[in-house]
C-alpha cells in the first residue's frame, strides 16, 4: 500500500477543496469493544487537529454491527479475521460491488467500492474461477494494488491472534466455527 504521510496542512487543504473550509462535524456509532473503540478515539484526536469534530456514540458490539449494516455511519472501523485466508473471501466481502451494504447480496463493502469508483469486480471474478493458483494469486495482488491506489480503505492496525487445536484443549463449549481463547478454556491431561 502506498505510504500516505500524516500531513495536517494537506488535510486542511483537502477539506477546503471538498467544500469544508471551516472543518466539519460528524457523528458515528462505535462499538465498546477494545478492538474498535481505542483506534477510533485515536482517529478522533487526529481529526480534531484538522478541524473535523467527530462525536462517538458508544454502543454494545451487536448494536454496532446492526447499525453499520444499515449504512448509518459516515466512517466504519471494522476488524476482520476470516478462515481460510484466501484473497477471494476477504477481497470479495469487502470490495466487490455486489457486497455493498444496502444490496440484497450485501456483505462488508461499507465503502460502496464499485458503485462510486469503478472497482475491482472483474479482477475478483476472474480470480475466483482461476484454476491456476499462480495466476489466481497474481489477480488478487493486482486487485489489492488497485484497492490501495484508490484508497478505498485504510488499514490501521494488525493484531496477532493465536489459535490452537488439540484433543487436549477443552474450550468450555463446542466450537462450530472460528474460535478464540477465553477464560473457560483449560488443558486436559
Amino acid at each position: 500500500m502506498p505510504y500516505v504521510p500524516f500531513d495536517i496542512e494537506k488535510s486542511k487543504t483537502l477539506l477546503k477543496e471538498a467544500g469544508h473550509p471551516d472543518g466539519l462535524s460528524l457523528s458515528m456509532v462505535i462499538s465498546n469493544s477494545n478492538i474498535y473503540l481505542p483506534p477510533m478515539q485515536v482517529i478522533q484526536e487526529m481529526w480534531k487537529q484538522i478541524g473535523v469534530k467527530l462525536e462517538l456514540k458508544v454502543v454494545d458490539h451487536p448494536t454496532y454491527h446492526r447499525i453499520i449494516r444499515e449504512d448509518a455511519n459516515p466512517v466504519v472501523i471494522y476488524g476482520a479475521n476470516r478462515y481460510p485466508l484466501t484473497g477471494t473471501k476477504f477481497l470479495t466481502q469487502f470490495y466487490h460491488s455486489k457486497s455493498a451494504i444496502g444490496k440484497p447480496t450485501a456483505s462488508l463493502n461499507f465503502s460502496h467500492y464499485g458503485e462510486v469508483i469503478p472497482g475491482v469486480d472483474e479482477l475478483l471474478d476472474k480470480a475466483r474461477y482461476e484454476l491456476d493458483q499462480k495466476k489466481q494469486v497474481q489477480l488478487w495482488e493486482e486487485a489489492q494494488r488497485k484497492i490501495a491506489e484508490d484508497v478505498v480503505s485504510v488499514p490501521l492496525i494488525t493484531r496477532k491472534y493465536a489459535g490452537a487445536r488439540t484433543s487436549k484443549l477443552d474450550f468450555g463449549y463446542q466450537p462450530k466455527s472460528n474460535y478464540a481463547f477465553n477464560e473457560k478454556m483449560r488443558l486436559l491431561k
